[in-house]
């Protein structure tokens, strides 16, 4: 699937995509949970409640793995206003985000057992970086951001990210 070149914005007010409830307060906007081979690009999203982009499910994907976000694109996107985070991988590979900006964060988070692996920021502009993995994962974890531009970044705990050139 690949959405380019939007006309319009993608509005957090009003549109969800493959959105799922799960609490009166917790919106995405793009919620994946086995999403393969998704390109997003020249978009802009706004107005989001929590994440504008949700990668990974709600459910802990330790035992096999099978229901995880693979091959996804996001590349020159816009974030404005939104809730929580503009982009927040929790699992999934081969997830690629290049030249995007954003007025908010970028957040990669490990939580336990769940695969995080060869995640790629490149290019790109946030508010803040937030990756996060616990101390004692024991999943794959693989995150690469290069020639990025963070006001802030909030490393946690055992977080596995190289930065070069950021």
């Amino acid at each position: 699937v690949s959405v380019d070149d939007l006309s319009t914005l993608i509005d957090g007010s009003s549109y969800e995509i493959g959105a799922r409830r799960m609490n009166a307060n917790d919106w995405n906007i793009i919620y994946t949970d086995s999403v393969r081979n998704l390109t997003l690009r020249n978009c802009t999203f706004e107005n989001s409640v929590m994440a504008a982009i949700h990668a990974g499910g709600a459910g802990n994907q330790s035992s096999a793995y099978s229901d995880f976000p693979d091959k996804v694109l996001i590349d020159n996107c816009t974030f404005e206003n939104n809730g929580r985070n503009d982009i927040e991988i929790i699992y999934g590979k081969n997830i690629q985000v290049t030249n995007c900006k954003g007025d908010n964060s970028l957040d990669i988070e490990m939580n336990g057992n769940e695969l995080v692996e060869s995640i790629s920021v490149s290019g790109c502009s946030f508010r803040e970086f937030t990756p996060y993995s616990p101390s004692d994962i024991s999943g794959t974890c693989e995150i690469s951001v290069t020639n990025s531009t963070f006001n802030r970044v909030s490393a946690q705990v055992g977080a596995h990210a190289k930065l070069s050139n950021c």
